[in-house]
């Protein structure tokens, strides 16, 4: 992540602080730069529910997702099984 992003809390209904456990969030752009996509992807992956997006309720028009969503883009995953067998076989 480039040194000038920020970090956002999105204020729950509440009035509370809903930042979680992995740091709060962030905004699509710099999610997509942490993550090494362009925000078109990113963007993707919202509309295809892989990370879910939140409103800031300071700024409505301001759409974040969550940096330990996007740090999940960024891990590794098993490639199925099935795949793995077809791939020796052939």
């Amino acid at each position: 992540m480039r040194s000038g992003a920020l970090l956002y809390s999105v204020v729950g209904d509440d009035g509370g602080d809903a930042v979680n456990d992995n740091g709060g969030y962030v905004t699509i752009g710099a999610a997509a730069e942490r993550v090494g996509v362009s925000r078109f992807t990113l963007r993707q992956l919202v509309r295809s529910e892989a990370v879910p997006t939140f409103r800031d309720l300071r700024d409505r028009r301001r759409v974040l997702v969550r940096v330990g969503d996007v740090d999940r883009l960024s891990t590794p995953r098993p490639v199925a099984a099935h795949h793995e067998e077809a791939a020796t076989v052939a």
